[in-house]
């Protein structure tokens, strides 16, 4: 989306909760398919392993759009303490204030900003040095174009105040044709996701008022193959759905 490289997907707290979630969710859904519950609460983790990096982009990506409007807001708020007389080491640390007096989520964003200035002040070492360096690491294009704008100005006595204006403008607009898309093609997902539980609310009906009609496909070899390969197709179809409506910045 906005991001021009991926990091690793790490264990934590947020794949217990995913699997507290999703374990339950699996299962109920296996046992609609396969009509063995000891087999579709081992099958639930298995499920529930495969499908957590799809979850871990998904919050990756909010994640980045996340730290994309803290990064609008600092400049925001930098741009109007260099209007005001501050240099940019003192805008800079003023800005991150503001926004952690606002409580904001202690972003990759926000701990680069706070380790650069706890850094310049211990070393003393010049900011744009500080900058290029969380540069190589941040998955932000605006924050690596806008450090880049930074280190020609300070090199060639550019325009300080008029850089940072650009880029406030160009990152809103970005921003904002990316949530108006977002909302166009919101139903159209929703839409998606009701297609993709349609068989499931059908298999659920079949069962509960003629258990005797969908039998074979619990009893028999070929009924499991059928159950398995309508699983892989629902999974697949709404893989493809999801990918064909999703924003790239």
């Amino acid at each position: 989306m906005i991001a021009r490289r991926q990091r690793k997907i790490g264990v934590g707290r947020n794949q217990i909760k995913y699997m507290l979630v999703s374990v339950p969710l699996w299962t109920i859904g296996l046992i609609l398919f396969y009509d063995c519950p000891s087999a579709a609460f081992f099958g639930s983790f298995a499920a529930a392993l495969l499908t957590y990096p799809s979850y871990a982009g998904l919050q990756r990506k909010k994640d980045i759009m996340l730290q994309q409007r803290q990064f609008l807001h600092f400049l925001q708020s930098l741009s109007a303490s260099i209007e005001s007389g501050r240099s940019m080491e003192e805008g800079m640390e003023e800005s991150l204030s503001r926004l952690l007096a606002q409580k904001e989520k202690r972003t990759d964003f926000l701990r680069g900003m706070e380790k650069i200035i706890s850094d310049r002040k211990k070393s003393r070492e010049a900011d744009i040095y500080l900058l290029e360096k969380m540069a190589e690491e941040s998955v932000l294009d605006d924050l690596q174009d806008f450090i880049r704008s930074y280190g020609i100005c300070r090199r060639t006595g550019g325009d300080m105040e008029e850089a940072i204006g650009l880029t406030c403008q160009v990152i809103s607009e970005k921003m904002k044709l990316q949530q108006e898309l977002q909302v166009l093609s919101a139903q159209k997902r929703m839409e998606a996701r009701l297609i993709s539980l349609m068989p499931l609310l059908i298999l659920l009906f079949l069962r509960l008022t003629s258990p005797d009609y969908i039998a074979p496909l619990y009893e028999t070899g070929t009924g499991r193959v059928i159950m398995t390969l309508s699983i892989l197709a629902i999974g697949a179809g709404y893989y493809w759905t999801d990918r064909i409506m999703e924003v790239r910045g």
